[in-house]
């Protein structure tokens, strides 16, 4: 296990003793597991702490525990970020701590830890978590006075999406019209997908938007994001889900070449545009939240090669990535008002493969 997190947490937290120590190498082992219980009882309990626990003490909104990360609840709650946002992120993926305790003096031995430690109490501490598979830690009594912690542990791989649950929690526009765009194969529709888990909220994917064959004109193409059919876009669902009204959702078949309805979206306060295209100027002007993910060309090319067959890929660099690279150049993408989103982080495929 990598312990290079650990020091930067404990010049944060001077109080940390011993104690502390030992807790915060468990979490980074074991996760959150011995905490969880169905939604609505974990949603409350968070609740409940938010309320109870009083001003914000300049503590950060997330600190780095190896492979997970804790959310602080004071700055949670005075950014708007709803304790079922937090719930959903440590239900998902469901995870318990079942690894071999004895790992624990293990990490502990590999720690580089100051001096003001001492070595003879963290190795005693560790081997009562060892013998007393029952038995979990907690923070020391300087540690509550001085700091009082409030905070819920998460995976790591949720980090990169709280911009973007801080940019939906401080929107002010109702219903809430959430666009996530960027560059193919940044990871768009997966990073989609773990926001509408944590929202619980509709999702439109703009590949259900292509330009029909029938009106793919050269002059048409020839304007940038002319293959998406942004009249449609506007029409069906921005302009009825920003009113407050239904969705009707239908796709356009390039196969068939026939549009497919597939449902319907009731009113709701939130809604997921995904894909590209999602950017164009009648869809920003009415979206509140702004996503952009960003990768560098030599690893979008990685990751395409790795998701299609060579011909597909050919098609990718003759023909998409210009046409994206076009788009993005004419509307000035990213721009100041996006949340940018580097690709090269983003791990929610890990989270959504382990399921909730």
């Amino acid at each position: 296990m990598r312990t290079d997190w650990l020091l930067p947490i404990l010049r944060e937290h001077p109080s940390y003793e011993e104690r502390d120590v030992i807790k915060t190498l468990f979490q980074a082992l074991f996760g959150n597991g011995h905490l969880l219980g169905d939604e609505d009882a974990v949603t409350r309990r968070i609740a409940d702490e938010m309320d109870a626990a009083g001003p914000c003490r300049g503590e950060p909104l997330w600190e780095d525990v190896g492979g997970w990360i804790r959310i602080g609840l004071r700055p949670a709650r005075d950014l708007g970020i709803s304790p079922a946002w937090i719930a959903r992120m440590m239900l998902l993926p469901r995870m318990s701590a079942t690894a071999d305790r004895t790992a624990l003096p293990d990490a502990l031995a590999a720690a580089s830890l100051p001096d003001r430690f001492d070595a003879d109490r963290l190795a005693a501490l560790a081997r009562e978590l060892v013998d007393d598979p029952e038995r979990l830690p907690s923070h020391s009594e300087a540690c509550r006075l001085a700091e009082a912690p409030s905070y819920r542990l998460v995976h790591a791989a949720w980090q990169p999406l709280l911009p973007v649950l801080r940019a939906v929690a401080a929107a002010e526009r109702r219903p809430c019209l959430i666009t996530v765009d960027g560059r193919c194969g940044s990871g768009k529709s997966t990073l989609a997908e773990a926001l509408q888990a944590v929202l619980r909220c509709g999702f439109v994917h703009m590949d259900d938007f292509y330009t029909p064959h029938a009106q793919k004109t050269p002059e048409r193409l020839a304007i940038p994001g002319g293959n998406c059919d942004i009249d449609r876009v506007t029409d069906e669902i921005v302009t009825p889900f920003t009113a407050g009204l239904p969705v009707a959702l239908r796709r356009y078949d390039c196969q068939t070449r026939e549009f497919v309805d597939f449902g319907t979206l009731p009113p709701e306060d939130m809604l997921i545009l995904e894909g590209s295209y999602s950017e164009l100027p009648p869809i920003r002007e009415k979206a509140a939240v702004r996503v952009f993910l960003e990768i560098g060309p030599e690893d979008q090319l990685s990751r395409i090669r790795r998701r299609n067959a060579p011909e597909s890929v050919r098609g990718f660099i003759e023909r998409w990535i210009p046409l994206e690279e076009a788009y993005f150049s004419a509307y000035s993408l990213p721009d100041a008002g996006c949340v940018r989103v580097d690709a090269a982080s983003l791990r929610l495929h890990e989270i959504l493969s382990k399921g909730g």
